[in-house]
């Protein structure tokens, strides 16, 4: 029965995609990263939150779990979560660490951090003026640093806040507080900032499910569950393929179910490489979707590091799959890194479909290099090696990666579409690789006609455009 185990994937996968979307420019990426570091490991923190989110039964619980991980994560010395109740009022629902004091006997006027303060020692906080306001208000975080001398009591005040909120389909769900910051100095800084904001949304969401879980029936939920998967799903997709002067690229997935098993990703490493990777995991729906996010989330992290040794990058997430899936689970993958300098392609795969080159002139080349499926076999096997194959990538020749839903398409008589009707479809030969990738599709659709789709179908096609003078 699809249960927590689904709700963990779905607010890991979201917090993913979320990070993802957050660090979409370089400056960002790099203070992410440096966050990352800080905090070792942002996968450990969703290994975390993942399984908090699978043991707890009770929403309190989980509250109180996810003040004391968001503490850890970020290294507060106060964190505290509010639930919207009412009209600008939000109830305190968990804390962890200890508030700053307030200092009575300070005949000073009264400070922002002060009132601050003041409000945060209550069991209920107003938000119709001030910091929390402008949080709820905005739908942005607000980081306030306060120095020294601007808490009327110098040394024992607040020195740093943040105020994130959290906000589900523009609706208001509640507020997270973190107060200064445990290292020297006190001051939080906009990676904290960044980590906080990306991590609020998903405790909304996970708020939110644990309301869905209380409110509606079982099937009715596991119906919003699916659904909810699916559009995680399309946001693992790319939304556009890379922009180059020398090729196009287009992917087209196609699940079978409401949550593919099949995946295509493009991962920028630099300037001058590129990496392309198609998979598919054993099984469908929900359980082959959990597999390919761990996939895609590895493959991300480790790209750049291994960008000179495909095998090597196979090699650990072989490692990471056999240790982390059961017996049943495995993946296959192909990948392609491109060397945009001088327009090389170095191609792997393991245990996945054939790789086909076509040539300008309409020929097609099919490669297929050695490399068993990952998460199969025991990394200290010997017989756990991959093969690479490089080589030229010539003007007006494309190169096309697919899953076997594809050439494993039934018709009404139960043939398969195979392997040179796919070839076929791919003629004549055309610089536009959408056109292509449209061709092969409806080419498949007519062969199967009104036979049910029985497996996520996935393409790729990399065209290379330019007609410039190879170099020798």
């Amino acid at each position: 029965m699809i249960g927590y185990g689904l709700l963990a994937f779905i607010i890991v996968v979201l917090a993913v995609s979320n990070l993802q979307y957050r660090i979409s420019t370089r400056s960002a990426l790099k203070r992410v990263r440096r966050a990352l570091e800080d905090r070792k490991d942002m996968v450990r923190f969703l290994d975390r939150f993942s399984r908090s989110i699978v043991t707890s039964r009770d929403e309190k619980k989980w509250m109180q779990s996810m003040a004391d991980l968001l503490c850890d994560s970020i290294k507060a010395k106060n964190i505290r979560l509010y639930i919207f109740e009412q009209q600008h009022h939000f109830r305190l629902v968990a804390e962890t660490g200890k508030l700053p004091p307030i200092n009575d006997k300070d005949p000073s006027p009264p400070t922002e951090a002060k009132s601050i303060l003041e409000a945060l020692h209550q069991e209920q906080i107003e938000v119709s003026k001030g910091i929390f306001h402008k949080a709820v208000s905005s739908g942005k975080s607000v980081h306030k640093d306060f120095p020294a001398d601007d808490n009327g009591y110098r040394r024992k005040g607040l020195r740093s806040i943040i105020a994130v909120p959290m906000i589900l389909d523009g609706q208001k769900i509640g507020l997270i507080c973190a107060l200064d910051k445990k290292k020297k100095g006190n001051y939080f800084t906009s990676e904290d900032v960044d980590l906080l904001e990306c991590l609020s949304n998903q405790i909304a969401l996970a708020g939110t499910l644990f309301k869905i879980y209380e409110d509606i029936g079982e099937q009715h939920r596991i119906q919003r569950e699916l659904s909810l998967a699916r559009e995680i799903q399309n946001s693992l997709l790319p939304k556009e393929a890379p922009k180059s002067e020398n090729f196009a690229i287009h992917g087209v997935n196609i699940a079978a179910k409401e949550v593919s098993g099949d995946l295509y990703d493009f991962v920028p490493i630099n300037d001058n490489f590129l990496l392309v990777l198609i998979a598919d995991a054993s099984g469908k729906g929900v359980p082959a979707c959990m597999i390919m996010s761990m996939c895609r989330i590895f493959v991300r992290a480790n790209a750049a590091r291994y960008k000179d040794n495909l095998e090597g990058l196979l090699k650990e997430l072989n490692q990471n799959l056999y240790i982390d899936t059961d017996e049943a689970r495995f993946v296959t993958l192909a990948c392609c890194l491109i060397d945009k300098r001088d327009n090389t392609v170095e191609y792997a795969r393991a245990g996945h479909t054939e790789l086909l080159i076509q040539q300008p002139a309409g020929d097609v080349q099919i490669i297929y290099p050695d490399g068993p499926a990952l998460g199969l076999l025991p990394p200290d096997d010997g017989s756990v090696q991959f093969d690479t194959f490089s080589f030229s990538w010539l003007p007006n020749s494309s190169i096309v990666l697919f899953t076997d839903g594809i050439i494993e398409a039934l018709d009404e008589d139960g043939e398969e579409y195979g392997l040179d009707r796919l070839i076929d479809s791919l003629t004549p030969p055309t610089c536009d690789p959408e056109a292509t990738a449209t061709r092969v599709v409806n080419s498949v659709r007519d062969f199967v006609a009104s036979q049910p789709q029985m497996d996520d179908q996935t393409l790729v096609i990399l065209t290379r455009t330019d007609h410039s003078t190879e170099q020798t």
